[in-house]
């Protein structure tokens, strides 16, 4: 009986040592995949981004002055917000912002906005955007752009059929509409957990949200960027979520490769943006449009 019970404890003592030495590898191995990636996106490749100082007041006069739509849903939502807390700090900055699909408010200059489509629903984007340009407002506009939603592309999402879908939607509008600037936009990001209990999950195949949903983010920003990059206008809002305060890129690693994320910092929830969030976006976007041809 006490040989059994010795056994038992024994197996015991190992099974135990054994996880200790496998959670200490994991920690290390989390810690050396840490420091690459800080080393990876470092210094050397620092992001010096605009700021509202740096357009001056004939281009603000000029922005004034167009006719813009933008259709998305709650991260729009978010950069609006912090448009109209930036016009209340930058009295140079003065936009009509309306939500309509009106025609009548399209009529004169404004920042025109509304949601299109249905979250998790990409296609229905495509199509509510269309319907509005082609049949509400798309001869009275200079610049017109939308954005998909983090949540309309998960671990599963096609991203080359969404893409080609997006693709062809937007060339339709541009042989109907010539004179209007068609601004793409980059698929937002969301933050990811670093922890090195995450780490044991992906290695145990488990998923972690973010990571693989994140990935596929990447890979459709990818694409988008490949196609217009140099030859069309690109809002890219991924890489300023993942651009860091201090001009690096917010990284993680995901079956050995490195993927961009929402730096927390910006972030009021796993996707949304907080108030520091907001204002750096909707900065970003007003330099953008400001300095657009």
């Amino acid at each position: 009986m006490k040989m059994i019970y010795s056994t038992t404890k024994l197996k015991i003592a190992v099974i135990s040592v054994s996880i200790i030495i496998i959670v200490m590898f994991l920690l290390a191995y989390y810690m050396f995949l840490s420091k690459s990636q800080l080393s990876s996106h470092g210094n050397d490749s620092l992001i010096k981004l605009p700021s509202l100082t740096d357009v001056d007041n004939s281009s603000w006069k000029k922005l004034e002055q167009k006719k813009i739509y933008f259709g998305h849903q709650s991260i729009g939502y978010n950069i609006v917000s912090g448009i109209k807390l930036l016009m209340k700090d930058n009295t140079n900055i003065k936009l009509n912002i309306v939500e309509s699909k009106s025609r009548k408010d399209y009529l004169k200059p404004v920042f025109g906005h509304s949601p299109v489509g249905k979250n998790e629903f990409p296609d229905s984007k495509n199509v509510d955007f269309s319907n509005t340009i082609t049949n509400l407002i798309g001869d009275q506009l200079d610049i017109a752009f939308y954005k998909y939603c983090y949540i309309d592309i998960n671990e599963n999402t096609n991203v080359e059929k969404l893409f080609s879908a997006y693709k062809k939607n937007i060339e339709s509008l541009k042989r109907k509409f010539p004179n209007i600037t068609f601004v793409h936009v980059t698929d937002p990001l969301s933050t990811v957990s670093k922890s090195p209990m995450v780490l044991v999950r992906n290695i145990l195949g488990r998923n972690t949200w973010g990571y693989r949903e994140n990935k596929q983010r990447n890979l459709y920003n990818n694409l988008l960027r490949k196609e217009y990059e140099g030859k069309e206008p690109i809002f890219d809002l991924a890489k300023l979520e993942s651009t860091t305060p201090n001009g690096k890129r917010y990284t993680y690693s995901y079956k050995n490769k490195i993927y961009f994320a929402l730096d927390p910092v910006y972030a009021s929830d796993h996707a949304h943006l907080n108030e520091i969030g907001q204002r750096y976006i909707a900065g970003q976007l007003l330099i953008f449009l400001a300095n657009l041809k």
